[in-house]
């Protein structure tokens, strides 16, 4: 019997090591994950904050669709010489500091944490970027290089007329081969009040450029700054046929 009892008192000693052993084991597995998973946030975080993608892809973190107001007025579009007139919707949303039209069809606007993103369902988009206040004019330059460089093909485009405009570039890829599926973006760097601005406006393919370009057009052309209710008055190109001339 007192044999038994020593196996019995050795047999649980072995059972509560064997348990201190593994909680002390999971503690650390639980230590160890907590403290990689804080490692690659802090990387993703970093990835996030440098690439170019961030401003043209539209990838921010916080992204909510912005309820257009319920005024409404008919608005004429070009294509091709031919005249169009359709509804375009208010977007007059708090957190930015002008106001414009959009398409009531198949458009819609994305509220992200530095701007705006204006989306037409047939892979085109209008994309307005406000750099941090404070940040120089070098960094501002630098970062925008940094989203026109993506592209293979790019020139610049002058426009003396608006002061604000610090930088314009044309961008395209051609590598898809037709023309119909090219890639095709305009950039803009300016200032505006001591803050930088970028804005981006282009297609991942040419199928709908005669419709959307004209549209991007009355967008611009409706752009009003709240301060001052002075129009935006960027030059957008007039004629897809005119842009295709070029690059053919």
């Amino acid at each position: 019997m007192r044999s038994g009892g020593r196996t019995g008192k050795q047999l649980m000693g072995v059972f509560i090591f064997i348990l201190l052993t593994g909680l002390i084991l999971s503690g650390c597995s639980v230590q160890d994950t907590h403290t990689a998973n804080e490692g690659n946030g802090s990387e993703q975080q970093s990835s996030i904050a440098e690439s170019p993608d961030n401003v043209e892809e539209g990838t921010d973190n916080e992204e909510e669709n912005i309820i257009p107001s319920s005024e409404v007025k008919d608005l004429t579009w070009k294509s091709e010489g031919v005249p169009y007139t359709e509804p375009f919707k208010l977007i007059d949303a708090s957190h930015l500091p002008f106001t414009t039209y959009i398409p009531e069809e198949d458009w819609t606007a994305i509220s992200i944490d530095n701007g705006v993103v204006f989306k037409f369902k047939h892979n085109g988009q209008i994309k307005v970027v406000f750099l941090d206040k404070g940040t120089t004019q070098q960094d501002a330059e630098q970062y925008f290089q940094k989203i026109v460089n993506q592209y293979p093909e790019i020139y610049e485009e002058k426009d003396d007329t608006q002061s604000w405009v610090i930088l314009s570039y044309h961008m395209y890829d051609k590598t898809k081969g037709d023309v119909e599926y090219w890639k095709y973006a305009d950039a803009i760097l300016g200032e505006r009040n001591n803050q930088y601005l970028i804005i981006i406006w282009g297609m991942d393919n040419f199928e709908y450029a005669e419709v959307f370009y004209p549209m991007v057009k009355v967008v611009f052309k409706q752009w009003r700054w709240r301060d001052t209710d002075e129009l935006l008055g960027i030059l957008v190109l007039k004629s897809f046929a005119k842009w295709k001339e070029k690059l053919t």
